[in-house]
C-alpha cells in the first residue's frame, strides 16, 4: 500500500487507487493500523499524526473511529495535488472532532459495569467469593493478581489460561512460565456461583479481571475500577506464552520491551513488578543467584536467609521449598518492596535488577518514598494490563465451565 493510501486509510478512506481516492466515514468504520501511516511529507499526515500520537504504542492492532453521528465526505486526489483543499480541511477536522478509540488493544467495547442489567449482582458474587476463598486459603488472593498478568500478558485477556489440556487444546498452564502457579480450581468456585445466578452471561475472562480487582484489596492494595465485557477465547496460547511473559532471569531491557508491546512503560512495568511485594518463590527461581556462588547485589545478611530456605542447588520442584517475597509485609501489597530493592534484598534477579537499570531505578526511588504514588502507578498499570486486546461482541463465547471451551451445539 503507497504512503499517502496508507495514511488516508487511517482516516477511514476506501482507496481505489494511488491517483484516484473515495473517501468515507462512518461510526465504527474500521481503519487501517497506525504505526504503518508514518508519511510525514503527506498532507493526511496532520490526522495520521494526530491519531497515532494516542496509539501507536499499541503495535499490530485494527483502530476504530467512533463519532456522535454519522457522515461521509468524497474526496478526489487528482495529479500531484500536495495541499488540501477547503473541503478537506473540513473533512480533516470532522475527524479531529471524533472520539478515537482502538477497536483492539486498549479495551474497546469494555465499559465499567458491562453487568448491569444482564446480571446486576454478578461483581458483587465475586467480591463475596474472593473474600470466602481468602478467609479458607489466604494465598488465592495472591494467585488472581498473577492470573491476571499471566492472562493478559500472553495475546489477549479472554482467559485462555483457564484452559486444561483436552483433545487439541495444550494448556497454558503446562509450560514453563507458569511453573508454580495454582488454586486454578477455586476460578471455578466463582464461576459456578455467577452461573447459579446467571448463567451463561459472567465470561471467565471477567472473572479473571475482577478476582485480580479484589485479590488487590484483599492484599492491602487500591481499589481498581476495573471494565467488564470481555469474552472468553475458543484456543489456548500456550505456544506463544514462554516468549510473551518475561522470565525471571532476562535482562531489563527484554522485560521493558515484553511490557511496551502492550503499552505498559518502563515506569508503570516498575509499578506492575511491585507486585512481587506479596507471595512466595520457589527455590527452582532461585538457585541461579546462589550457587555455585552468591550473587554480589545480594545483602549479605537476606543471601544467608534465602540460603537457609533453598540449601541445594537442585531443588526439588515438587517440594514445598520457597522464599517469602517480602518478610516484613509478606501479605501486603505495598512499597516495601522497593525499600528491599535499595537495601539490596531483592529476591528475584528481574526484582534486582530495576535498581541498576537507569530507565528504571528513578521510579524505584520515587515508589519506595511514597506509597501513594507506588498505588497510584499500580492502578494505572493493572487498568492498562486488564484491557489488553480483549474479545468483545461476538467474538469467543462466554464459557460455562472455566476449564473447557463449550461443545458446538
Amino acid at each position: 500500500m503507497a504512503l499517502a493510501e496508507c495514511c488516508l486509510s487511517c482516516l477511514g478512506v476506501s482507496v481505489r487507487t494511488s491517483r484516484e481516492l473515495a473517501c468515507g466515514l462512518t461510526t465504527g468504520h474500521l481503519v487501517e493500523p497506525l504505526h504503518q501511516c508514518q508519511d510525514k511529507n503527506s498532507t493526511e499526515s496532520l490526522t495520521t499524526k494526530f491519531l497515532s500520537t494516542s496509539y501507536s504504542r499499541v503495535p499490530h492492532v485494527t483502530y476504530k473511529l467512533r463519532c456522535k453521528e454519522s457522515f461521509s465526505h468524497q474526496l478526489a486526489a487528482e495529479g500531484d495535488r500536495k495541499k488540501m483543499d477547503t473541503k478537506t480541511r473540513v473533512f480533516v477536522i470532522l475527524i479531529l472532532a471524533c472520539w478515537s478509540s482502538p477497536s483492539r488493544g486498549e479495551g474497546v467495547g469494555l465499559t465499567l459495569n458491562f453487568y448491569s442489567k444482564s446480571c446486576p449482582k454478578a461483581e458483587e458474587i465475586v467480591k463475596q467469593e474472593v473474600v470466602k476463598l481468602y478467609n479458607e486459603h489466604g494465598n488465592t488472593a495472591v494467585s488472581w493478581v498473577r492470573n491476571l498478568f499471566h492472562d493478559c500478558m500472553v495475546e489477549s485477556c479472554d482467559a485462555s489460561l483457564l484452559l486444561e489440556t483436552a483433545g487439541t487444546i495444550l494448556s497454558e498452564q503446562s509450560v514453563d512460565r507458569s511453573f508454580g502457579m495454582r488454586n486454578f480450581k477455586y476460578v471455578n468456585t466463582i464461576k459456578e456461583a455467577l452461573e447459579r445466578a446467571c448463567p451463561a452471561t459472567v465470561s471467565c475472562a471477567d472473572i479473571v479481571a475482577l478476582s485480580a480487582r479484589e485479590g488487590v484489596v484483599m492484599l492491602g492494595g487500591p481499589f481498581i475500577p476495573m471494565k467488564t465485557g470481555r469474552r472468553d477465547s475458543k484456543q489456548s496460547h500456550a505456544d506463544v506464552t514462554d516468549k510473551s511473559i518475561p522470565n525471571h532471569n532476562d535482562s531489563m531491557s527484554v522485560v521493558l520491551s515484553r511490557f511496551k508491546s502492550i503499552g505498559i512503560d518502563a515506569e508503570r512495568t516498575v509499578a506492575l513488578l511491585g507486585a512481587h511485594s506479596v507471595g512466595r518463590v520457589h527455590c527452582v527461581n532461585l538457585v541461579g543467584r546462589l550457587y555455585p556462588t552468591v550473587d554480589p547485589t545480594f545483602d549479605p545478611e537476606y543471601a544467608k536467609y534465602v540460603l537457609n530456605r533453598c540449601p541445594s542447588p537442585n531443588p526439588d520442584p515438587e517440594a514445598v521449598l520457597y522464599s517469602r517475597n517480602d518478610r516484613e509485609t509478606p501479605m501486603i501489597i505495598d512499597n516495601m518492596y522497593y525499600k528491599n530493592l535499595l537495601n539490596h534484598k531483592g529476591l528475584l534477579k528481574v526484582d534486582q535488577q530495576l535498581l541498576s537499570y537507569p530507565a528504571t531505578a528513578q521510579f524505584v526511588k520515587l515508589m519506595a518514598a511514597d506509597n501513594s504514588y507506588f498505588y497510584s502507578q499500580f492502578a494505572k498499570a493493572m487498568l492498562l494490563m486488564s484491557e489488553n486486546n480483549p474479545l468483545t461482541g461476538n467474538e469467543g463465547e462466554i464459557r460455562r465451565d472455566c476449564r473447557f471451551v463449550n461443545a458446538a451445539a
